[in-house]
């Protein structure tokens, strides 16, 4: 390891860690529809039964982004933990979808460390980190799996 790299020991171990504590989550039709008003989409999947239901769903499904307001135990303190840095950039999110969610869910939801690269940018050295969500309904089936970049410097 290069002396001026800011990839220490301790945080090359942190790849394949958890991020936070693992949480379940009941979802509620009361959650899903505050949801809707919040980002103004009224997609009849999302209210209406028949509608879903017509469109192969059992009922009405959660818009496919609501998964991301789970979200394990201590995860942004997890974030900010990272020793050696002020600064964070949220550099995207990728989602990978396997299923739906529908009101009476449970939906369990661990985040680890995927992995951490060093580049060099425009603003100096930079950590690349890579946190994968996996969400998981109460039969076990992964519904999503969500990968979020985020810089540190």
């Amino acid at each position: 390891m290069n002396q001026d790299s800011l990839m220490t020991e301790e945080i090359r171990g942190m790849i394949g860690k958890s991020v936070g504590e693992p949480v379940t989550c009941a979802v509620e039709t009361s959650a899903i529809r505050r949801f809707i008003g919040a980002v103004e989409d009224f997609n009849p999947l999302w209210v209406d039964d028949s509608r879903a239901r017509r469109a192969g769903y059992g009922k009405a499904i959660a818009p496919p982004i609501f998964i991301n307001s789970i979200r394990p135990h201590g995860y942004m303190e997890a974030l900010s933990d990272i020793k050696g840095f002020t600064r964070s950039l949220a550099l995207g999110t990728e989602y990978e979808f396997f299923g739906s969610v529908s009101s009476g869910d449970e939906i369990t939801v661990e985040a680890r460390f995927a992995d951490i690269r060093e580049k060099e940018t425009q603003r100096g050295k930079m950590l690349f980190i890579t946190i994968e969500k996996t969400y998981k309904n109460q039969d076990g089936k992964i519904v999503v799996i969500e990968r979020s970049s985020v810089g540190k410097y």
